[in-house]
């Protein structure tokens, strides 16, 4: 359903764990399909910080806040469902 409007890929690094020093691990890359836009905006975290991102992502493949795509970090992921609830796409704003 999504063929036609995920016309880029990107490449996809999960989240795996983090060292001792705290600093995240990343599982091997992953190209997927998707559509990126430019778009700046400020969203709250989790966590309720401000930030400034700049890009958004449609994703058919599930990414979850920390990982990477294209090298940048994943702020916020939302569910991109149908009517009736069936998840066909995840919206990543970086």
């Amino acid at each position: 359903m999504l063929t036609g409007y995920l016309t880029a890929t990107a490449i996809h690094k999960p989240q795996t764990d983090t060292n001792n020093r705290g600093e995240p691990v990343y599982g091997p890359p992953v190209s997927i399909s998707c559509r990126c836009q430019v778009k700046t905006q400020e969203i709250r975290t989790p966590d309720k910080q401000v930030i400034k991102a700049d890009y958004v992502y449609y994703v058919r493949d599930a990414v979850v806040p920390g990982d990477l795509l294209d090298g940048r970090l994943v702020q916020l992921v939302e569910e991109w469902a149908m009517l009736g609830g069936r998840i066909m796409g995840f919206k990543a704003v970086v």
